[in-house]
């Protein structure tokens, strides 16, 4: 894929301030599609990848901070972490393959391909609107991926039942180990917290039926509440309140 991806530095002119406010607002949507992948016998995801800013400390550097594209991608409500697949040009610290850890603020854009269809991409979008024809056809043929039009950034809806059906899955498994619902990661994080930060309702609710705390903490102190909210799950985070969820 980093053979194939080029960054072009751009001034934050307001078009792509826009675009890069936009990316962050509905990284939610991307990142509900990676995790959906995660129970997926045979992944729908054949493109998953975020562009995040990275700090330049060059005072003679034409940018203050490179935006360079990470792949392999895990969200843990508060950052990013994966593989950098962009060689830096201003960031001698950094490489193709190193592993990156940014805040979300830094998230700048995002894209994955599903089937024949592209979503996200919203400061790709800004770029190419501003070529022409055969440059457009150059830079679509140097990702290898179907573009829509420049003014359209589609948005991913994954189907619910995925999730119902994880649940269901879920319930089956906890009655035959109940010792299992105590679960907690290296994090800290509860089962409930992680139905939290990939958003999925039915387990969320299947959980709180099964008696399972809905404020406990993880290692920094957050709530599954909290997950909800710093993500944006606006209806989870209304469940979780009316269920006396707290922050």
């Amino acid at each position: 894929m980093n053979d194939r991806l080029k960054v072009q530095q751009v001034s934050h002119d307001e078009a792509m301030e826009t675009a890069q406010n936009q990316a962050r607002s509905t990284f939610r949507y991307f990142w509900k599609e990676v995790a959906t992948d995660f129970n997926r016998i045979v992944p729908a995801l054949s493109v998953a990848i975020v562009k995040c800013g990275f700090p330049v400390d060059d005072p003679d550097a034409p940018v203050g901070t490179e935006q360079m594209w990470v792949d392999n991608i895990f969200f843990d409500g508060a950052s990013v972490s994966g593989e950098l697949i962009n060689d830096p040009q201003f960031v001698p610290t950094l490489s193709v393959g190193d592993a990156v850890q940014v805040p979300k603020p830094g998230i700048s854009d995002w894209l994955c391909q599903i089937d024949e269809k592209l979503y996200g991409g919203y400061t790709v979008q800004v770029l190419r609107a501003g070529m022409s024809e055969s440059e457009r056809a150059e830079h679509d043929d140097a990702w290898g991926l179907p573009f829509p039009e420049p003014s359209t950034v589609n948005i991913p809806n994954p189907p619910s039942t995925f999730d119902e059906n994880l649940a269901e899955e879920m319930l089956t498994y906890l009655k035959e180990n109940p010792d299992a619902l105590q679960t907690v990661d290296e994090d800290g994080r509860t089962l409930l917290h992680l139905e939290v930060l990939f958003g999925r309702m039915p387990g969320a609710k299947a959980l709180l039926d099964l008696g399972l705390n809905v404020n406990a903490r993880c290692h920094r102190h957050w709530t599954p509440l909290r997950y909800s909210d710093e993500i944006g799950w606006e209806e989870l985070s209304l469940f979780l309140r009316g269920a006396g969820g707290e922050r």
